[in-house]
């Protein structure tokens, strides 16, 4: 499966077979510039632009968050981030110029 984020807020997860759409997922506050799986696939995560949280969904239970992560973002700008290769920690940026590392499994929403 695939993950494509839209400018609708909304983060689509399709079939790597047949490209249909398998579930949406909703909850981003701007337009989703970023998705990223985790290392072992069963989490999916969403960052948008005017966006202040990246969203941990479970991809097992589509319209879960898990948690999310705040970071500042006031800009259309695209502000990316990165799952470290163990997938205990995620790196991202803020509209300050201020970046930041995180456990995945330490942030709330």
């Amino acid at each position: 499966m695939y993950a494509l984020g839209s400018y609708s807020k909304s983060v689509g997860v399709y079939s790597d077979s047949d490209g249909k759409l398998i579930f949406l997922l909703q909850g981003q506050q701007g337009g989703v510039t970023h998705v990223m799986f985790s290392p072992d696939g069963t989490k999916l995560y969403s960052g948008g632009r005017k966006d202040d949280e990246i969203l941990c969904w479970d991809v097992r239970n589509p319209g879960t968050v898990l948690y999310c992560m705040l970071r500042s973002v006031n800009t259309n700008q695209r502000v990316y981030f990165d799952i470290d290769r163990s997938g205990q920690y995620i790196i991202s940026g803020n509209a300050d110029g201020v970046v930041f590392c995180v456990g995945l499994d330490t942030s709330p929403c």
